[in-house]
């Protein structure tokens, strides 16, 4: 053994819980503005939504063509962006009725094809 091996310490593991419900790496996570929600992003194209108490997973969010990178919820958090690395935008909306179950897609759109049209227009 090296003496500079003979230094280092080993990993501790200090997390509270584990998520292991992607099947890629994990490339977003954000938290709701109570912080009782968390959703997640990974490179296997889906995003989950979980409750940061009991860590049960309440909803699946579907419909992204490639890794999710990017999440962020609107100031009172009944709004979800969810954006992957295709380009694809989906916009969520959460009930008061059932907020942490029963999303809405309100809208999809990809990004680059509006950056393409923009381009051409100002070209």
């Amino acid at each position: 053994m090296e003496e500079h091996e003979a230094d280092i310490e080993p990993l501790r593991d200090d997390a509270i819980h584990t998520l292991e419900d992607h099947r890629e790496s994990v490339f977003c996570v954000v938290f709701d503005s109570s912080g009782r929600f968390l959703v997640t992003g990974a490179m296997d194209h889906q995003a989950y939504l979980y409750d940061t108490t009991s860590y049960e997973k309440l909803f699946h969010f579907t419909g992204h063509d490639d890794s999710v990178t990017c999440l962020v919820f609107n100031h009172n958090s009944r709004i979800l962006a969810s954006g992957d690395m295709a380009g694809k935008v989906q916009v969520w909306f959460s009930p008061p009725e059932s907020p942490s179950t029963n999303w809405i897609r309100l809208a999809q759109f990809n990004t680059s094809k509006v950056f393409t049209r923009i381009s051409r227009l100002h070209s």
